[in-house]
């Protein structure tokens, strides 16, 4: 039974954007219904889902009237609302500042280079649609790209425990599930496995 007071997250555990809010909502403690939008069933196309988010993506947020899409965006407001913000998205504004910066070097960087360039098309589509591998030179370009975002991400974590020093905010969970996906490639996922200890 759905409580309407509590946000409701549509949720495909294989997104690493629903992921991302999912994971933030446990390690704050906020409790949410959680409603199951299977992307590979085609869950995203019902009416009862194109009425919370018209682009057929997740995550997806309804509370009470209110619909949002966009996992940051998510993430922010159900922080927002339960007073924890600060926490999460920094409390001075230069703490603000450099999460934002880390969520936008997220979204034109990490997740675009290693989800969309590389994950996408090199290992989820070819498994579960069966569309051909990349491979030769296009191969080669995907993974030095990368390499080249992966050695930017080092210097960005440089002298730092978390993105934005010493504690966990928003944009290291987004960099995790983006990362954590990554280690289902065989050939590659000990470079993974060191980024992420």
């Amino acid at each position: 039974m759905i409580n309407e007071s509590l946000v409701t997250i549509y949720h495909d555990p294989t997104s690493e954007p629903s992921r991302a809010v999912h994971w933030l909502c446990v390690d704050a403690g906020i409790t949410i219904n959680i409603k199951y939008i299977w992307l590979t069933l085609g869950d995203h196309l019902s009416n009862e889902f194109l009425a919370v988010n018209p682009l057929h993506q997740v995550p997806a947020m309804k509370h009470k009237d209110f619909c949002l899409s966009e996992a940051s965006a998510i993430m922010n407001y159900i922080t927002d609302i339960h007073g924890c913000s600060d926490e999460w998205f920094g409390k001075s504004i230069r703490e603000k500042a450099i999460i934002n910066k880390y969520l936008s070097w997220y979204h034109t960087n990490l997740r675009r280079i290693s989800t969309l360039d590389y994950f996408l098309p090199v290992l989820l589509m070819p498994a579960y649609l069966g569309l051909p591998k990349p491979k030769g030179e296009d191969l080669k370009n995907r993974l030095d790209a990368l390499h080249d975002m992966f050695a930017n991400l080092d210097f960005l974590l440089q002298g730092k425990k978390f993105l934005s020093g010493d504690k966990i905010s928003a944009a290291d969970i987004l960099y995790a599930c983006d990362i954590f996906a990554l280690m289902i490639d065989p050939n590659y996922k000990n470079c993974y496995l060191a980024i992420i200890i």
